[in-house]
């Protein structure tokens, strides 16, 4: 049945910041947890694909084997959030 969701969302017309997201339903598949957090957010903008993975994550986590890799997806997705508002504070500092 997530398979079926997953299809059905229009990967090629949503972007990231490296294009569009047609490798998304992959790297979901495949658990590809950093690449997908790079994807869903980038220095600190987030992309249109965002709300749409965080919805199939969020039906992932539902499932108990997926809980420890979602977890780790979400972990990366802060520390990638966490970087850049230290870097902004920090060019705040500098300039």
């Amino acid at each position: 049945m997530l398979n079926e969701q997953i299809s059905s969302i229009p990967w090629l017309q949503l972007t990231t910041p490296y294009g569009r997201g047609t490798a998304i339903p992959q790297l979901i598949e495949q658990e590809q947890y950093t690449e997908l957090a790079e994807l869903v957010e980038h220095q600190g903008t987030l992309w249109q694909v965002t709300p749409w993975v965080l919805l199939v994550l969020l039906k992932k986590l539902a499932s108990k084997d997926t809980k420890e890799a979602l977890t780790t997806f979400f972990e990366t997705v802060k520390k990638h959030l966490l970087n850049c508002q230290l870097t902004v504070f920090y060019r705040r500092l500098v300039v």
